[in-house]
Protein backbone atom coordinates (compact mmCIF):
# COMPACT_ATOMS: atom_id res chain seq x y z
CA UNK A 1 0.00 0.00 0.00
CA UNK A 2 2.64 2.38 0.69
CA UNK A 3 3.56 1.40 -2.95
CA UNK A 4 0.44 2.89 -4.34
CA UNK A 5 0.48 5.71 -1.94
CA UNK A 6 3.89 6.49 -3.30
CA UNK A 7 2.36 6.28 -7.28
CA UNK A 8 -0.67 8.47 -7.21
CA UNK A 9 1.42 11.38 -5.48
CA UNK A 10 3.92 10.73 -8.12
CA UNK A 11 1.66 10.65 -11.07
CA UNK A 12 -0.33 13.40 -9.89
CA UNK A 13 3.32 15.60 -10.16
CA UNK A 14 3.88 13.69 -13.17
CA UNK A 15 0.77 14.95 -14.96
CA UNK A 16 0.88 18.53 -13.56
CA UNK A 17 4.73 19.12 -14.51
CA UNK A 18 3.95 17.69 -18.16
CA UNK A 19 0.46 19.53 -18.84
CA UNK A 20 -0.57 22.03 -16.62
CA UNK A 21 -2.28 24.36 -19.07
CA UNK A 22 -5.57 22.19 -19.53
CA UNK A 23 -8.23 21.35 -16.98
CA UNK A 24 -8.82 18.20 -17.94
CA UNK A 25 -5.02 17.82 -16.19
CA UNK A 26 -5.66 19.65 -13.33
CA UNK A 27 -8.39 17.29 -12.50
CA UNK A 28 -6.94 13.97 -13.18
CA UNK A 29 -3.99 15.35 -10.94
CA UNK A 30 -6.59 15.84 -8.66
CA UNK A 31 -8.24 12.31 -8.35
CA UNK A 32 -4.59 11.26 -8.03
CA UNK A 33 -3.99 13.48 -5.27
CA UNK A 34 -6.78 12.12 -3.58
CA UNK A 35 -6.62 8.53 -4.43
CA UNK A 36 -2.85 8.98 -2.44
CA UNK A 37 -4.30 10.41 0.00
CA UNK A 38 -7.04 7.69 0.60
CA UNK A 39 -4.29 5.43 0.69
CA UNK A 40 -2.24 7.02 2.79
CA UNK A 41 -4.98 6.92 5.89
CA UNK A 42 -4.75 3.29 5.07
CA UNK A 43 -0.54 3.46 5.26
CA UNK A 44 -1.00 5.79 8.24
CA UNK A 45 -3.39 3.33 10.00
CA UNK A 46 -2.63 0.19 9.79
CA UNK A 47 1.31 0.20 9.01
CA UNK A 48 2.52 3.62 11.73
CA UNK A 49 -0.52 3.18 13.82
CA UNK A 50 0.28 -1.10 14.56
CA UNK A 51 3.83 -0.48 14.94
CA UNK A 52 2.88 2.21 17.62
CA UNK A 53 0.80 -0.54 19.44
CA UNK A 54 3.76 -2.52 19.37
CA UNK A 55 6.17 0.09 21.11
CA UNK A 56 3.67 0.56 23.91
CA UNK A 57 2.98 4.54 22.83
CA UNK A 58 0.45 6.22 24.93
CA UNK A 59 -3.67 6.50 23.96
CA UNK A 60 -3.19 9.93 23.17
CA UNK A 61 -0.83 9.64 20.44
CA UNK A 62 -3.05 6.12 19.07
CA UNK A 63 -5.95 8.64 19.06
CA UNK A 64 -4.32 11.36 16.96
CA UNK A 65 -2.68 8.60 14.41
CA UNK A 66 -6.69 7.65 14.15
CA UNK A 67 -7.65 10.94 14.05
CA UNK A 68 -5.37 11.66 11.44
CA UNK A 69 -6.14 8.84 9.77
CA UNK A 70 -10.06 9.30 9.77
CA UNK A 71 -9.61 13.34 8.61
CA UNK A 72 -7.54 11.86 5.16
CA UNK A 73 -10.37 8.84 4.88
CA UNK A 74 -12.86 11.47 4.74
CA UNK A 75 -11.30 13.52 2.75
CA UNK A 76 -10.52 11.21 0.31
CA UNK A 77 -13.51 9.87 0.51
CA UNK A 78 -15.89 12.61 -0.18
CA UNK A 79 -13.60 14.59 -2.79
CA UNK A 80 -12.62 12.27 -4.98
CA UNK A 81 -15.99 11.21 -6.27
CA UNK A 82 -16.68 15.16 -7.16
CA UNK A 83 -13.07 15.30 -8.94
CA UNK A 84 -13.87 12.22 -10.99
CA UNK A 85 -16.99 13.70 -11.96
CA UNK A 86 -15.44 17.23 -12.79
CA UNK A 87 -12.63 15.35 -14.68
CA UNK A 88 -15.31 13.87 -16.60
CA UNK A 89 -17.59 16.68 -17.58
CA UNK A 90 -14.52 18.55 -18.45
CA UNK A 91 -12.89 15.91 -20.62
CA UNK A 92 -16.51 15.62 -22.38
CA UNK A 93 -16.38 19.40 -22.56
CA UNK A 94 -20.16 19.46 -21.98
CA UNK A 95 -20.43 22.84 -19.95
CA UNK A 96 -19.23 25.75 -22.30
CA UNK A 97 -20.33 28.79 -19.87
CA UNK A 98 -20.72 28.83 -16.75
CA UNK A 99 -18.58 26.60 -15.53
CA UNK A 100 -17.40 27.49 -12.41
CA UNK A 101 -21.25 27.85 -10.93
CA UNK A 102 -21.85 24.44 -11.65
CA UNK A 103 -19.01 23.18 -10.05
CA UNK A 104 -20.05 24.85 -7.38
CA UNK A 105 -23.71 23.43 -7.21
CA UNK A 106 -22.11 20.36 -7.67
CA UNK A 107 -19.83 20.73 -5.00
CA UNK A 108 -22.47 21.15 -2.54
CA UNK A 109 -23.29 16.97 -1.71
CA UNK A 110 -19.27 17.04 -0.98
CA UNK A 111 -20.48 19.90 1.98
CA UNK A 112 -23.52 18.20 2.64
CA UNK A 113 -21.44 14.84 3.48
CA UNK A 114 -18.68 16.84 5.72
CA UNK A 115 -21.00 18.59 7.81
CA UNK A 116 -23.65 15.42 8.46
CA UNK A 117 -21.22 12.78 8.39
CA UNK A 118 -18.31 13.76 11.23
CA UNK A 119 -15.17 12.17 11.55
Amino acid sequence: MIFACIGFFLIAVIIIVKDYKTETTKWMAAVCFFSGLGALSVVVHENIGSYLVTQGVNQATLNLITYISAIFASISQYLDPYVMLMYGISYANIVKKNKKIIYMILFIPSIICFISFPI
